[in-house]
């Protein structure tokens, strides 16, 4: 018997609900956006502060406010197309910015709460007894280890010359430019924080200015006293 007009209206409605059904489990399943990298402060110079100050506790967490940054809402504006602006006010553009970054807050938080539910959990254990203390050791530090943050590349001059000594920090075969921004976890940082520093010390050492000359003077001033 051969299919009615309102039976395959009612196969093709049931097929597109199925098919609503199915791409809204799907967006619910959809992995919880990690949080925004902690943005590094810049390697300080010699006479800011020793490298062997450098530990997490001193690191500032909040960023400077930037001065001259545009509004939000005006950045996203002016990244429209003609076309969009020219089908969509500015006040339809606002309510879909606003519902936007309203969810995005809301995944921010989300994903803050999960992480938060996970050290809380891995604290109780360790309360409780359950997990020995050099295992939550452990994982608290390759936890902080594999923290996504973000700096600045920074190499230093060649004396007073305004010319920098390289054009870049070069690590595995791969060059970083000189003001690049670089994504990656807390572990790299550390250790290109480490190059950078050593290469600003290399470079002081060389005009006589760096710690090891200054201990080399040090040491010599006491043998001739």
């Amino acid at each position: 018997m051969p299919l009615t007009p309102e039976h395959k209206a009612k196969m093709a409605a049931g097929r597109e609900a199925a098919r609503r059904k199915a791409a809204e489990a799907k967006a619910a399943t959809v992995a919880t956006p990690e949080p925004e990298p902690l943005v590094m402060p810049p390697v300080p110079r010699e006479g800011e502060i020793a490298e062997a100050n450098l530990v997490e506790d001193e690191i500032a967490v909040a960023e400077p406010p930037v001065v001259g940054m545009p509004d939000p809402f005006e950045a996203f504006l002016a990244a429209q197309d003609e076309e969009t602006r020219s089908v969509l006010t500015d006040a339809e553009l606002r309510i879909i910015y606003e519902v936007e970054t309203k969810r995005a807050e809301e995944a921010k938080r989300t994903a803050a709460k999960k992480a938060a539910a996970v050290r809380a959990q891995r604290h109780a254990q360790a309360v409780a007894g359950l997990v020995p203390a050099e295992q939550m050791e452990e994982l608290a530090r390759k936890e902080r280890l594999n923290r996504k943050v973000s700096w600045t590349v920074n190499m230093p001059e060649a004396g007073n010359t305004g010319q920098l000594i390289d054009e870049g920090l070069r690590v595995d075969g791969q060059l970083l430019y000189h003001g690049k921004t670089v994504t990656g976890t807390m572990a790299e940082w550390e250790s290109q924080r480490h190059l950078m520093w050593s290469a600003d010390q290399n470079e002081l050492n060389f005009q006589g200015k760096g710690r090891l000359s200054k201990l080399r003077q040090a040491i010599s001033s006491r043998g001739l006293s």
